[in-house]
């Protein structure tokens, strides 16, 4: 997988297909390259951030590991504030977060084929106004949480892009 830099994207990626394996016997993932038009949707979103911007990090099942990962990346290498919160616990008042912080208020939805319904559901009842990323998976299981990881980084990167700062290198 070759050498690892300060957030160990490729250590971290075969921590979760070695896991994966061990647990699933799910068919490995053969692709974990994204397509133009998502990279293209990480930089419009990463353009549309207020500069002291906080990002709600909303997940469910295989999609937990990755959202604590996101946390980690951006708090080790100093991007910017990350909330993480299930989406069935959303409900539960963290949206009065972007009633009182909505200028400086965004989404990152991690959406896998299990939970399309709710978290459709959940991202239709928010304020137009808010930036809102949607990283999906086609895939189910384990797999999934690998494609989201991959998917993840790109995020990553384009911050630490935008704002001047090499996560690999903080």
């Amino acid at each position: 997988a070759g050498k690892d830099g300060f957030l160990a994207t490729n250590s971290t990626i075969a921590y979760f297909t070695i896991i994966s394996r061990l647990y699933n016997s799910a068919v490995p993932l053969k692709n974990l390259n994204p397509s133009q038009s998502f990279l293209t949707e990480i930089s419009n979103f990463s353009k549309s951030l207020h500069e002291d911007f906080t990002i709600t990090v909303l997940y469910s099942g295989w999609s937990k590991p990755v959202a604590l990962d996101i946390e980690s990346k951006f708090s080790e290498a100093g991007l910017g504030n990350i909330l993480l919160t299930d989406y069935r616990n959303f409900g539960h008042g963290r949206h009065n977060w972007f009633d009182k912080k909505r200028r400086q208020s965004a989404i990152v939805a991690l959406i896998n084929k299990d939970d399309k319904e709710l978290s459709s559901k959940t991202l239709n009842l928010l304020p137009k106004e808010i930036p809102v990323l949607k990283i999906l998976s086609e895939n189910i299981s384990s797999n999934a949480s690998i494609d989201l990881l991959a998917k993840s980084f790109y995020l990553v990167d384009e911050i630490g892009r935008l704002k001047g700062i090499d996560p690999g290198r903080p």
